[in-house]
């Protein structure tokens, strides 16, 4: 349920994030990332902030499967900035490097594996 308030939107959770199954709802949100409508590009953006603020240790056995729903959205030719003040194929390439940077010695070859055109922020 979204709740709206003064402080602007945000997702009213039923359950504990921390008791959720990230292996299924984390690529979930990720792979709702694509959508343009509201309240789903809402729901999707919010959900992702949401679970990975509360994730901790959870969040590194998920990373290989959210590069397959990002990579939709990278490079995609639409931008998306003009709607929301965001660019998805700039917050994709933010997100790869952060895999990078955090996920561990494997992280680039992951990515550059599943992402073939993804250039290192690490090896330069």
């Amino acid at each position: 349920m979204v709740d709206h308030n003064t402080r602007g939107n945000r997702i009213t959770w039923k359950v504990d994030i921390g008791t959720l199954d990230y292996q299924h709802f984390l690529p979930l949100f990720f792979d709702g990332l694509s959508e343009t409508a509201h309240p789903y590009a809402f729901l999707a953006r919010q959900g992702c902030h949401d679970l990975l603020d509360h994730g901790g240790s959870k969040i590194l056995p998920v990373i290989p499967q959210l590069i397959i729903p990002i990579k939709i959205n990278l490079g995609d030719g639409f931008d998306y900035s003009q709607q929301k003040r965001e660019n998805i194929g700039d917050l994709i390439e933010e997100t790869l490097q952060m895999f990078e940077r955090y996920g561990g010695e494997n992280a680039f070859i992951n990515i550059k594996y599943m992402v073939p055109t993804y250039q290192s922020c690490v090896h330069k």
